[in-house]
C-alpha cells in the first residue's frame, strides 16, 4: 500500500473518531457533568474552579502554551540531542561537550516529565 493511502486512511479515521466524540458530547451534555464545554461550576482543574470566562480562556491559553512547547521540544530540540548521542556514524562530537550533552538531555527529560504531570492534573 502506498504511503499516501495510509495517510488518507489515517486522516479519515481520525476525523471519524473526532466526529463520534463530538456526537457523544452533544447527546450526553445535559445528563453528565463530565461532558461539558466552557466554564461552569463543575469544572475544576488542580483544585481551581473554572467558573468564569476569564479563567476558562486562561486555562485554554495555558494548555496551548504547554502543547506548543511540547511540539517545539519534540520536533526541533530532541532530534538534535538524539542524533548527537545515538548516531553510530558519528564518532567524534564537535558541537557539544560531554557535560553539555548530559546536561541538556537530562534537563529536557526532567522538563518533559514535569510537563506530563501538569497535563495529567489538567485532564483529571
Amino acid at each position: 500500500m502506498k504511503k499516501i493511502f495510509k495517510l488518507k486512511y489515517c486522516l479519515f479515521g481520525n476525523i471519524f473518531i473526532l466526529f463520534l466524540i463530538m456526537l457523544s458530547v452533544y447527546f450526553y451534555k445535559e445528563t453528565s457533568s463530565y461532558w461539558t464545554f466552557g466554564p461552569n461550576n463543575n469544572l475544576e482543574v488542580m483544585y481551581i474552579k473554572i467558573d468564569n470566562i476569564f479563567k476558562y480562556i486562561s486555562l485554554l491559553f495555558l494548555i496551548t502554551i504547554i502543547n506548543i512547547g511540547k511540539a517545539y521540544n519534540d520536533e526541533i530540540v530532541m532530534p538534535i540531542i538524539y542524533f548527537n548521542i545515538y548516531n553510530p556514524d558519528k564518532r567524534i562530537i564537535n558541537e557539544f561537550t560531554k557535560f553539555q550533552l548530559q546536561f541538556y538531555s537530562n534537563s529536557l527529560y526532567i522538563i518533559n516529565n514535569i510537563r506530563k504531570i501538569f497535563i495529567i492534573q489538567i485532564k483529571e
